[in-house]
């Protein structure tokens, strides 16, 4: 049920966020994914500046490497799919919008991870409150 969220969520903006009146610096200008960890996920652009402050993929991609010990060890196998939609949003050309992971695909990356990261005494980083994200069933 999860693995469809990301897709339902691409769907709403496809149907509410068409930017074609927008002005043209505001359109989405979509670039290919360059972090490795976040090629071959189920889609194939994203754009920047993302969410999280960085700039550039290379910025983004620098962060996003710190949590690849616990994307190897499997602790959730939503993990990777969560990461990559806050670190390389996903992109779609013509449309206008961010695209956050749903709630549901961060409390299961939390809930299998979580228990891993504090038993080397750290806690679930604080930019990653899976309540202040929308419901994958809301409409």
């Amino acid at each position: 049920m999860l693995r469809h969220c990301l897709v339902l969520t691409i769907l709403e903006v496809i149907l509410v966020a068409n930017c074609s009146d927008c002005p043209e610096e505001e359109q989405n200008k979509c670039e290919e994914i360059t972090i490795p960890m976040c090629q071959e996920i189920g889609y194939s652009h994203t754009k920047f500046p993302n969410d999280m402050g960085h700039d550039t993929q290379e910025e983004a991609g620098l962060e996003i490497h710190q949590f690849w010990p616990l994307v190897e060890v499997n602790c959730s196998a939503h993990l990777r799919q969560f990461l990559c939609a806050m670190y390389a949003p996903p992109c779609m050309s013509g449309f206008f919008g961010t695209l956050e992971p749903c709630r549901e695909v961060c409390d299961a990356a939390r809930d299998g991870c979580e228990p891993v990261i504090k038993q080397y005494g750290f806690e679930w980083p604080e930019r990653f409150q899976c309540g202040e994200y929308s419901s994958c069933h809301e409409a």
